[in-house]
């Protein structure tokens, strides 16, 4: 109990990461669900604010800063002009998010480009 409060912090967790279908000639949002975390007490709020990262893997790294739409909802759109240069494929989409200077929560979800 001692060093509890010393090492109280809080923390980010992605809850979900939604990717929609590719579309030829269109650009993708990708909508990310983040709750900020509190420790040791365990319990979970929406995120208020967040440092939001979406990385598309291909042949090269394309990161975007996400923007939060509404507590708890960070939202980026993966322009057309990025997406339809690609070969047809499974692609990694990497998202990171953190409040601070702690450690960042990632998650990865997957586009298909056909």
């Amino acid at each position: 109990g001692y060093f509890a409060k010393y090492l109280a912090t809080s923390f980010a967790r992605i809850d979900a990461v939604r990717v929609p279908a590719y579309k030829k000639g269109a650009g993708v949002v990708v909508s990310v669900s983040l709750s900020e975390v509190a420790f040791p007490a365990n319990t979970a709020k929406v995120a208020a604010k967040a440092n939001v990262k979406v990385t598309l893997v291909s042949d090269r790294q394309t990161a975007y800063v996400a923007k939060m739409t509404k507590a708890g909802t960070f939202e980026v759109q993966i322009p057309a002009k990025d997406l339809d240069s690609l070969k047809p494929g499974s692609y990694t989409i990497v998202v990171e998010a953190g409040l601070g200077t702690e450690a960042g929560a990632v998650e990865t979800a997957n586009l298909i480009v056909f």
